[in-house]
């Protein structure tokens, strides 16, 4: 069973969309006239067109504000956000809210569908609904193809299909196109649990750091072996919560004795690693490696954070608890012997803060601390630039437990435990467009491991917003290839489909995809200045020539650019404007005019220049010119026949 969606109706958007349906299928003819819904079976011609993962790819395409984001913000959004959409400007009568109706149908399996929306009486021809039925439904129908009848008989949630409820067959993601700005207000994409009853929503806008690493360091070759990032770095930076305190000031406060020696604290040294005026000999002198630095350094700054800032001055001035900590032995003053010493204070700060249910206003966690340490311990020396910073040069080999690192780091801001208070991780050295195709396929693996690691899932819906937004034309007409490539290489142990959404700008992007899997909203001023969206299948798809597919589909009113045209009109006016017969400005159109890039057009109007000169000659001459074009012509033809020119 591999649940798809295959039809979408907006009965009211606000300003947007009015009556309007969108098929996503070319597996049914769908239709909603007069409130019936209309459903027949097809021949699909297309099944397996993008391999073995992928039950089809549809893309959207209009101008710009015709409604092509807020069409996947109404699937996409978990409920919260999407009832926000839907939310009327105005309250009824009664001063309750009400909101825009709408529905979805997906097909299961033969007759059995699912449809989910807003006000299931919107539809006529759907019988049996249970009495006291909510507005926002997600319900189970079986469709009679020969009478047209809709019926339902169970809720999702209710409906099972092996071990799980049919609402768990398939999940959406959303990559929306949010691109946040100071000065704008919108409706903002929150992290939070989809509590809709139907499918599920989740957002990929963030990727995991991992994934980031591991698309950049190695994946990428499997879809772009000419990727232009080769400097990327991954940064990771202890951040400096006391190293801008005085030494003095902060020793003459704690009452806490590390080491049984305060002035062993490393945290108040500064790093010499980077100081390329010393010698080489005296840093190798230097008591502690880079690592090793960053490492004590790291656990040093928790405990005085834990200490001072989350216990604060009760802690501090606590006996018991500086007498539990100067009771650790601390013999040796290695490296692995610190270690071992600081997580044992830790241990210790942390049960102390939990009894006086302290550390419960603060998100922390020990494990991640030790893990942290752990995999720290293990990674090769040469990452370790200074004692507060890691640097990882992404064009060299893949390692491991660089990503185990990232891996970590991912798995708990996922619990939202307050790892960026001590840590900042950013990747560097990346144009926007190479920003945007990484974080892209980043949230690709994320799609990948939803639907590796939840194996109720058989369906997972990709909703894409203007993925290849920030593209070099020739990423986005490679995008469709890639994509396919990068979902249909992977093994899931288990059958899974992708259904893919895209909006898109692209007319590359468009030649790869078969016009019946091509909408296209197109944007009408009504009467009085309304806009009217209109909603129709393409004219052009795969393999469609460039200007086609711009001049039908993307409902572009020209071949080129505005400016261009300006001057086409321009040169036009002034050979038409022309006189008296002026060399240098006629020298000039003809530059213009030879610069021009397009033949047809270049053609034409040095046509029209040539016919004009001719016109601007005094007549004895034109007539002479004339002679000589007949005389030129009658000859071609004579010679066409083998006669002899002087005959």
């Amino acid at each position: 069973m591999f649940p798809q969606l295959l039809f979408v109706y907006i009965d009211s958007l606000r300003t947007c969309f009015d009556k309007q349906d969108f098929c996503f299928t070319n597996n049914f003819d769908i239709s909603f006239n007069e409130n019936d819904l209309n459903i027949s079976t097809r021949r699909n011609p297309y099944i397996g067109l993008w391999g073995d993962k992928i039950s089809d790819i549809n893309l959207i395409v209009g101008k710009n504000g015709s409604g092509k984001t807020t069409l996947l913000d109404l699937l996409g959004s978990t409920k919260n956000r999407r009832m926000e959409i839907l939310r009327k400007p105005k309250t009824d009568a009664l001063g309750k809210m009400i909101f825009e109706e709408w529905f979805a149908v997906y097909h299961i399996v033969e007759d059995i569908f699912v449809i989910e929306g807003y006000n299931p009486h919107l539809i006529k021809n759907l019988d049996n609904l249970p009495s006291g039925i909510s507005n926002e439904f997600s319900i189970c129908i079986k469709y009679d193809f020969k009478n047209k009848r809709a019926k339902y008989f169970e809720y999702i949630q209710s409906t099972k299909h092996g071990r799980f409820s049919l609402s768990q067959k398939l999940v959406s993601l959303y990559l929306s196109n949010n691109r946040n700005r100071d000065w704008f207000s919108g409706n903002v994409i929150l992290k939070e649990q989809d509590i809709f009853v139907g499918f599920q929503r989740l957002y990929l806008n963030n990727p995991q750091l991992s994934n980031i690493y591991t698309f950049l360091s190695k994946g990428y070759k499997g879809i772009e072996e000419d990727f232009t990032a080769k400097n990327v770095k991954c940064v990771l930076e202890r951040k400096m919560i006391f190293d801008s305190f005085s030494k003095s000031d902060i020793i003459k406060s704690l009452n806490l004795k590390l080491y049984k020696d305060k002035e062993k604290i490393l945290i108040f040294k500064n790093d010499t690693s980077l100081n390329f005026f010393k010698s080489r000999l005296e840093n190798k002198n230097d008591e502690w490696t880079t690592k090793e630095k960053f490492i004590i350094k790291f656990l040093e700054s928790i405990i005085l954070d834990l200490w001072f800032n989350v216990g604060g001055y009760e802690f501090n001035n606590n006996l018991e608890y500086i007498k539990n900590i100067d009771s650790i032995l601390f013999l040796d003053d290695d490296f692995e012997s610190r270690i071992n010493y600081l997580l044992q204070v830790l241990q210790v700060i942390f049960d102390a803060l939990e009894s006086e249910k302290v550390i419960e206003q603060y998100i922390y966690n020990l494990n991640f601390i030790k893990e942290y340490i752990s995999i720290l311990v293990s990674i090769n020396k040469r990452y370790f630039k200074s004692d507060r910073t890691m640097s990882v040069n992404l064009n060299w080999d893949y390692d491991e437990k660089i990503f185990n690192l990232l891996t970590l780091y991912d798995r708990y801001i996922e619990n939202e435990y307050q790892l960026f208070h001590f840590i900042n991780i950013k990747f560097k050295n990346m144009s926007v467009g190479e920003l945007e195709l990484a974080n892209g396929f980043a949230n690709l693996y994320a799609a990948i491991q939803v639907a590796t690691l939840n194996k109720q899932i058989d369906t997972v819906l990709l909703l894409l917003d203007e993925p290849d937004a920030s593209f070099h034309p020739e990423w986005s007409r490679r995008y469709i290839y890639n994509i396919c490539q990068f979902l249909n290489n992977n093994d899931f142990e288990r059958e899974v489909k992708f259904q893919i959404l895209i909006t898109t700008h692209s007319p590359f992007i468009i030649s790869d995809i078969p016009k019946e899997h091509i909408t296209c909203i197109n944007v009408i001023e009504a009467p009085f200045g309304t806009l009217k969206r209109e909603v129709k299948k393409a004219d052009f798809g795969l393999m469609s020539n460039f200007y086609d597919i711009i001049k039908n589909d993307f409902f572009i009113t020209s071949p080129i650019g505005e400016y261009a045209k300006s001057i086409f009109k321009e040169i036009v006016e002034k050979i038409n404007d022309l006189e008296k017969k002026d060399q240098g400005e006629i020298d000039n159109l003809k530059e213009i005019i030879s610069s021009i890039g397009d033949e047809m057009i270049r053609i034409k109007l040095q046509q029209l220049l040539n016919e004009k000169e001719v016109e601007l000659l005094p007549e004895e001459e034109r007539i002479k010119g004339r002679i000589k074009e007949l005389e030129m012509e009658l000859n071609k033809l004579k010679n066409m026949q083998g006669w002899e020119s002087n005959d």
